[in-house]
């Protein structure tokens, strides 16, 4: 079948992207049909091999979903323009700092040459055998120049929000992103992709419509949680269950004091995130700050701060290995072919999934539990417009803004597991950054 996106056919217009208009019939027709046969085989599979996670779970939320593609998001126009010109500062300041030319930034074969003629040696290899100045080669090499490899990641963060995300915003008042499922059933969306709102301010471009206010349900630290509850670590679950238990303050604490230097919560929320499913120690000095001694010190903390759960995930991989699959709690399953595989950065990567797949995967489906929960009682009250990381957007109108709040508070936590709690705090503002 031919499941190409009919989105990713559109063809710029001039700078611009064009509309499904500018694509050859053709193609749209070929796509389309193509489409139509998948779903139409796909039925009558599932009317034969019924699966009680498909019917129960996974067809009404794809309903959910269509929904929430076409209700779309408000966006305001105004806060786009101001976003894009403190990110263009922000750029600017780092091209001053270090003294690279953009183009040499943007180009792979220059930057390999430049740092080279620095004396700066990059270990990690391309496919094709040849120098990587990836993101995570660079960091590998981060300790021979913390401060130029740190700025010139950021001005790549900076440059892709600016390049890539920004222009999808630009001129609009509502946007209807095609939202997709990945491989460990949490919701994925592009077109533009609202998972990469993580900047704060960024999240100021998304806006309630007139009359309307923004309620917003954040699960904190979810996976954690999930990871607990799978591994059945009673010190872990009693400690997120008091309701006191602040994993990305105890991180930001503990850096603080390693280096003497403050790290805030939000820095040590986005390290906690990145480090979830197998990050590296280079991942950790390049986002705190460390010293390559300093880094291996947090590793160890890690590691050693919840042992049946660091425990639980070599189990979860040991069985994966064995069983060539994972099945999360609600009986998701993924093969896993990568954990046989000849390769090592293949069985590396399989690893990393197998992980993934059981604690991610539960979060995503106790998500889905838990909106779909909470759609059957708002009925015309609210209309749930996006799920992102952990947190619900629900748009309603202001004087229903009390109601949608308990309903959030009721109806988006409706189980526990092996006696974790996953209760969501609820917030609301006009727009998803200024939340009260």
């Amino acid at each position: 079948y031919d499941i190409t996106s009919i989105m990713s056919l559109i063809p710029k217009v001039g700078r611009k992207k064009g509309t499904v208009d500018d694509i050859p019939i053709e193609d749209v027709a070929r796509v389309c049909c193509s489409h139509a046969l998948a779903t139409y085989q796909l039925w009558e599979y599932y009317k034969v091999n019924p699966s009680s996670l498909w019917w129960a779970l996974d067809l009404p939320f794809l309903k959910l979903v269509m929904e929430m593609e076409q209700v779309g998001v408000g966006i305001d126009p105004k806060e786009v323009s101001l976003q894009k010109g403190i990110l263009e500062a922000e750029r600017d300041i780092i091209l001053g700092r270090i003294h690279i030319p953009q183009k040499v930034l943007n180009s792979t074969k220059q930057l390999r040459e430049l740092l080279s003629n620095m004396g700066i040696e990059i270990k990690g290899k391309t496919k094709k055998g040849r120098v990587s100045v990836n993101e995570e080669s660079l960091l590998e090499s981060r300790e021979q120049s913390p401060e130029l490899i740190d700025n010139i990641l950021k001005y790549r963060e900076i440059n892709k929000t600016l390049t890539t995300y920004i222009p999808a915003f630009e001129g609009q008042h509502r946007i209807h992103s095609d939202f997709g499922i990945t491989r460990t059933a949490r919701l994925t969306s592009s077109e533009p992709n609202m998972q990469n709102l993580t900047r704060g301010p960024l999240r100021k471009i998304v806006k309630a419509a007139p009359g309307h206010i923004l309620v917003v349900a954040d699960y904190d630290q979810l996976e954690a949680k999930i990871l607990g509850a799978m591994a059945k670590d009673k010190q872990m679950i009693d400690a997120y269950n008091s309701g006191k238990y602040d994993q990305h303050q105890e991180v930001a604490d503990y850096i603080t004091k390693l280096t003497g230097k403050v790290f805030s919560r939000y820095d040590a929320k986005q390290l906690n995130f990145a480090m979830k499913y197998g990050g590296s120690v280079y991942l950790a000095m390049r986002m705190a700050g460390l010293t390559e001694e300093q880094g291996n010190q947090f590793m160890e903390w890690l590691d050693n701060r919840f042992p049946i759960s660091t425990e639980y995930k070599r189990k979860v991989i040991a069985k994966a290995k064995r069983e060539g699959f994972i099945t999360n709690y609600f009986g998701r399953k993924r093969q896993l072919p990568e954990l046989r595989s000849a390769s090592f950065k293949a069985r590396e990567h399989g690893k990393k999934q197998a992980i993934n797949s059981v604690i991610q995967g539960t979060a995503a489906d106790l998500v889905k539990i838990g909106m779909l929960n909470l759609k059957r009682y708002l009925g015309k009250q609210g209309k749930i417009i996006l799920q992102v990381h952990d947190e619900v957007v629900v748009e309603t109108k202001l004087e229903n803004k009390d109601k949608i709040i308990k309903l959030c508070q009721e109806c988006l936590s409706p189980l526990s597991i092996n006696g974790a709690t996953f209760p969501v705090t609820v917030k609301s503002g006009p727009d998803w950054f200024n939340l009260l």
